[in-house]
């Protein structure tokens, strides 16, 4: 649904009538320059949702019994084990930290104003 509703807030910016007028084709506006603006707010909201789903893997590994990193975690807080609850809020952070700079990165890639 943000993807479509970004890719319809584009479709009605000047720049794409401009380029309409110079006699680009259609399927070159969308897709070559559209699409590029509109997945900005599509890239930023992936980013996020890192986060939500590194908390709601605590909460699946707990009810579920499945190994893993959340189950680790509430496992360490339960028995107060500080070095692995502080090695997993590194490992955490890294990856959120990398994830965030990744799309930084890609941003400066999908639209160039922000690369300045």
């Amino acid at each position: 649904m943000l993807m479509r509703a970004s890719m319809v807030s584009e479709l009605g910016a000047d720049y794409l009538l401009a380029g309409r007028v110079k006699g680009l084709r259609e399927r070159r506006l969308k897709y070559g320059y559209a699409a590029r603006n509109a997945l900005l707010p599509v890239v930023t909201l992936m980013a996020l949702e890192v986060g939500f789903a590194i908390t709601g893997s605590i909460f699946i590994e707990t009810v579920f019994a499945y190994p893993g990193m959340g189950r680790l975690v509430f496992d360490s807080v339960a028995f107060r084990d500080y070095p692995v609850l502080q090695a997993c809020f590194l490992v955490l952070t890294l990856v959120v930290v990398t994830l965030n700079l990744a799309v930084d990165l890609l941003y400066a890639r999908l639209d160039p104003r922000v690369a300045a």
